[in-house]
């Protein structure tokens, strides 16, 4: 077997000019601009919802949500050692999808069926996802890692209402959405899909939506 090193596999230039490696990603490489840039980029869904919706303004809603939900007093709340919870909940949102910046996301049942075939594309993406987390100090556990997969469910409901009418059978969620996400949803689907809608039409001006995403990661000390 011919050993190649990382160079030898080329690399993406990122839009700060950084020079991107494969399979490895160095963290001195890793800039929350080429973050925002990219993700305000790429339209959830692989572009089949009904207006452009970037993955960007997925996690800023999202990251918002986590406010509205606090502000009713539902927010799920885990106890940790000399952290704000909320705080470390809204970066790992923020954040979550970020490493598709690095790795473009594939469509759930792709990654279904490359897993049932020997190659875990997860896994490889959540190489990229730990590397990011390490650069800008996101603090993980399981537990958040379970309430961010929760409040992505409870998104994946909302833009199903809002970007196109979707069968929701579970297929294309994160497992099937949890009882407290559909009654989430349910109970207050007009308060959502509202602050949904507003930004949903403002996302769709990219340099409006990577500037957000700039601020809001600086407001919450990820840069």
């Amino acid at each position: 077997m011919i050993e190649m090193s990382l160079k030898d596999y080329g690399f993406l230039q990122s839009f700060t000019n950084k020079e991107i490696t494969y399979p490895e990603l160095s963290i001195d490489k890793i800039e929350i601009e080429d973050i925002a840039h990219s993700l305000s980029k790429i339209c959830r869904y692989n572009g089949h919802s009904s207006v452009f919706f970037s993955v960007a303004m997925h996690s800023i809603i999202g990251m918002m949500i986590i406010d509205f939900l606090d502000s009713k007093g539902i927010l799920p709340i885990v106890i940790l050692k000399n952290k704000n919870f909320k705080e470390c909940l809204k970066r790992a949102f923020l954040m979550h999808d970020a490493h598709e910046a690095y790795v473009c996301d594939l469509p759930r049942p792709i990654k279904a069926y490359l897993k049932s075939v020997g190659f875990d594309y997860g896994e490889f993406e959540n190489k990229y996802a730990i590397k990011i987390n390490e650069a800008f100090n996101i603090y993980i556990t399981d537990e958040i890692t379970k309430i961010v997969d929760e409040i992505d469910n409870l998104m994946g409901l909302i833009e199903s209402e809002m970007l196109y009418s979707m069968k929701i059978d579970g297929g294309w969620f994160k497992g099937e959405p949890s009882d407290y996400c559909i009654l989430i949803f349910k109970n207050y689907k007009g308060d959502l899909c509202n602050l949904f809608n507003i930004y949903l039409y403002k996302g769709l001006d990219m340099q409006y939506t990577k500037s957000l995403f700039i601020e809001e990661a600086e407001k919450l000390g990820v840069k």
